[in-house]
């Protein structure tokens, strides 16, 4: 039996950041903690549990993705100890097992040894937190004290080759964890693993530290992540040196909504180019809205400082000439259609020319969609024409609880004829932003969706969110666009023509670029309601 415990919500300080979840279900590297931790478990040939508490509610693409990996949850009544959570677990399987392996839910390693039949994972510690210490002269397993830096700790592995009698000890220990192992450790030899890396995600200073270890990246990046910087380097050097321009141009009235610039220029020994930033111990709006439970309130708040943001940048123009016209509209249609003629040259045959439009009644292109939604789209003028940031998606924004402020990375800092400028049409920010909140981008890119087809050839699309997403879109739109006074349908069609472009970006996943052409069909037919509404 593999237990995976996470019955117990994270703590009220750790909650205010992500809303109340169980250790396992909190975002890491794109995915939930529990898709890492059963990984890393996956050659352990038993049965595999993972404990929540009863009172949380697993949306259906969790639900379907523990039982694609073979796990069964069990669900545990709150506020009951560690040791009774496990006797708990223990009972309700209905079953006699002859080794009990347990990882704590918010735990993970780079390396765990399944075959051992008695160990417990020894590490030492970083930060100041209550801990069980282990002494390896002696091998004592101490009490849950405060442990200071270095202190070897258990770091929250264990194998118990004999379970009765383990089970036994926490009853014998007044449900007592820690004593209980004291105890079986003191009757039966137990190895100690040091191997592999520890990652600590159960207090919000230790999880943000192990996260920094832990990034994803594009194939075109590359990332240097130290304590207290992170190097970005790339070998397409027009965009890298536009990136850090955009940083080395902003003016002081928006400074604080970036991290700082450590260095401007530096290069690496593979002929790359590069800038190096402060590394942000933050959570990006992707994590939030794809992994979060915050309430309606909090993501209200999180607009108003973007409203806020884009405030600011309106009031940072510069003299409009022709040429920012044309390239600001360039943006559009005559983007969308390159970007879609590259994409007609590597897509798979799984993606049809044609998919049915219910709204309309008939099948309609990509190319078709593209021309129709751009009669959509504005001319670009003086007014809308400010400081941009240019790639406004939700992996790009960190927010940061304790000031209430935004911090923003990854700029485009480039125009469409390839000059660096820090200028361009604000609808495009708006829109960028609203693949986010209303598109469904971030959970696409996360594989939190499923993808089918009617006899009729009508591509659907279904999102996996524990947020209410309409109640946020009527959100978005009440708070940010209309505000600006935008229309939404125009930033839908903007919308629509952003994910038409990112599809031959995405070559490496075919999946994820039929999942995209399903959402532009998904977008397309809201689009068609609202036309026909407005006629």
């Amino acid at each position: 039996m593999l237990l995976i415990t996470s019955a117990e919500y994270i703590s009220q300080e750790f909650a205010s950041e992500v809303g109340l979840l169980p250790p396992s279900m909190l975002p890491i590297a794109n995915k939930r903690l529990y898709q890492l931790q059963f990984d890393l478990l996956k050659d352990y040939k038993g049965d595999k549990f993972l404990s929540l508490p009863k009172s949380f509610k697993l949306n259906a693409f969790d639900e379907r993705e523990l039982h694609k990996l073979g796990v069964k949850v069990l669900w545990v009544p709150s506020n009951i100890s560690l040791a009774e959570s496990i006797l708990y677990c223990w009972n309700s399987t209905g079953k006699f097992y002859k080794e009990l392996k347990i990882l704590h839910g918010d735990t993970l390693f780079t390396d765990i040894n399944l075959s051992i039949k008695d160990c417990i994972s020894v590490h030492k510690n970083d930060g100041f937190y209550p801990r069980a210490t282990i002494s390896l002269d002696t091998f004592i397993v101490g009490e849950r004290l405060w442990a200071s830096k270095d202190d070897l700790v258990a770091s929250g592995y264990f194998s118990f080759s004999q379970p009765a009698t383990f089970i036994k000890n926490i009853l014998d220990s007044n449900h007592n964890f820690e004593s209980a192992v004291k105890t079986y450790t003191d009757k039966q030899k137990i190895e100690i693993l040091t191997n592999g890396v520890w990652y600590d995600f159960g207090h919000l200073n230790s999880y943000f530290r192990s996260r920094a270890q832990m990034t994803t990246q594009r194939a075109f990046n590359q990332l240097h992540i130290s304590e207290f910087s992170v190097e970005k380097y790339s070998d397409q050097h027009k965009k890298i040196e536009a990136e850090s321009n955009w940083f080395c141009s902003i003016p002081y009235s928006i400074k604080s909504y970036t991290p700082n610039l450590i260095n401007p220029k530096i290069y690496s020994s593979d002929n790359k180019r590069g800038y190096s930033l402060e590394y942000l111990y933050l959570l990006t709006l992707n994590d939030l809205y794809v992994f979060s439970k915050l309430t309606i309130a909090e993501w209200k708040f999180i607009f108003s400082t973007l409203n806020l943001m884009l405030r600011k940048f309106s009031k940072i123009k510069k003299t409009f000439t022709e040429y920012d016209k044309a390239t600001a509209e360039s943006l559009y249609l005559d983007k969308t259609l390159r970007r879609l003629n590259a994409f007609s040259g590597q897509h798979p045959p799984v993606i049809k020319d044609r998919y049915y439009v219910a709204t309309l009644g008939k099948k309609v292109s990509l190319e078709e969609i593209a021309k129709h939604t751009a009669n959509f789209i504005g001319k670009v003028n003086e007014e809308r024409f400010c400081f941009i940031h240019g790639d406004l998606c939700f992996s790009n924004i960190f927010f940061d609880f304790r000031s209430h402020n935004l911090k923003l990375i990854d700029p485009r800092g480039i125009d469409e004829k390839g000059k660096s400028s820090v200028y361009g049409d604000q609808r495009y920010d708006v829109a960028k932003l609203y693949q986010s909140f209303v598109g469904g981008y971030d959970f696409i890119i996360a594989g939190r969706y499923s993808i089918s087809l009617s006899a009729e050839d009508a591509p659907k699309i279904e999102i996996y969110s524990d947020l209410p997403l309409s109640e946020l879109r009527e959100l978005f739109v009440k708070e940010v666009i209309a505000k600006f006074g935008y229309s939404e349908i125009e930033i839908l069609a903007i919308t629509i023509h952003l994910f038409i472009s990112m599809l031959p970006l995405h070559y490496d996943s075919e999946e994820k670029q039929k999942a995209f052409v399903f959402n532009v069909y998904r977008l397309f037919n809201w689009f068609v309601q609202m036309e026909q509404e407005l006629s």
